[in-house]
């Protein structure tokens, strides 16, 4: 019996261990890289994000994510794009909009962010018909040369397809909101690299 209870922490305690190390991270802190200046470029700069949607490709997708920029910040620029129509928030406060998935937004959202505090970044996704898909990057840079970034397909991002009201504020519950399912990295089929 005493085997039998042994062999089963061990076993629990190896899937745990090999569950968590697959957990992707909710931000990737990068030190002393340079950002690229074109778009396509700042989507093809490691790490990569993923394409991501709801179950229901036909649904219109709400997407957020919650994270703390830094006191030192210098830099902040997203980097996003939606097969079809993709409008982007920043702690409520409407950044951009595109109806050309073929070709990213490449906005610099340094002025909306609370240094040293909570922000969220909002995103309203919708398909026109066929695949659908979205893809985002938030590249914050600081003083001390490090980039922390927030991207698609790491842990962080919730998602409805129901719209509630101030989903785009920091502060909403977004508790009841399901993580996006991941539909490739970037370059997978049918959208490639964009504005490349």
């Amino acid at each position: 019996m005493q085997k039998l209870i042994s062999a089963l922490i061990v076993s629990t305690l190896a899937v745990s261990i090999c569950g968590a190390a697959e957990l992707p991270k909710k931000k990737i802190i990068v030190n002393g890289q340079g950002q690229s200046a074109g778009t396509s470029d700042l989507l093809q700069d490691q790490p990569l994000p993923n394409w991501v949607w709801g179950k229901d490709q036909g649904k219109t997708q709400f997407v957020r994510s919650v994270f703390e920029a830094p006191a030192d910040l210098t830099t902040a620029r997203v980097i996003a794009t939606c097969d079809n129509v993709l409008t982007i928030w920043i702690n409520g406060k409407q950044v951009g909009r595109s109806e050309s998935w073929e070709t990213p937004v490449n906005i610099d959202v340094f002025a909306q962010l609370a240094k040293g505090s909570k922000n969220v970044i909002a995103i309203k996704a919708e398909n026109q018909g066929g695949q659908a898909g979205l893809i985002a990057k938030l590249i914050l840079s600081s003083k001390a040369g490090k980039r922390e970034i927030i991207m698609t397909g790491n842990d962080g991002w919730k998602l409805s397809d129901t719209e509630a009201p101030d989903w785009q504020a920091a502060g909403f519950d977004d508790s009841s909101w399901v993580q996006p399912e991941k539909l490739g990295a970037l370059g997978v089929a049918p959208w490639g690299i964009p504005g490349s």
